[in-house]
């Protein structure tokens, strides 16, 4: 985070999105506060848990299923509106629900 960090600073009129290790909501926290970003992203965390984000610590989605149906729901929604490839709405399905496919 630290050339996020610096890139907020040479450019404080520039929103800086950070990107990288962003696991959980905690590190959403801490990433922002040190480097001064305007937000963040996350990809391979939320494909892991869809609600990594959301609050705190990790949701067992083999505990509770309902949660990652209702979040593959609101995924297909999201995916009618901004249309992408089949190939990576299969892999993003896949890896959400992988527990269950195992």
């Amino acid at each position: 985070w630290d050339i996020i960090k610096r890139i907020v600073e040479e450019l404080p009129d520039v929103p800086i999105v950070a990107n990288g290790n962003i696991r959980n909501r905690q590190d959403v926290e801490d990433c922002i506060k040190y480097t001064g970003a305007a937000g963040v992203m996350s990809a391979q965390s939320l494909l892991d848990d869809p609600t990594a984000l959301a609050g705190d610590g990790r949701l067992d989605l083999s505990i509770h299923p309902e949660q990652c149906a209702r979040s593959m729901l609101e995924y297909i929604e999201l995916v009618e509106k901004y249309p992408t490839k089949m190939a990576c709405i299969h892999m993003h399905m896949h890896q959400c629900m992988r527990d269950w496919l195992a």
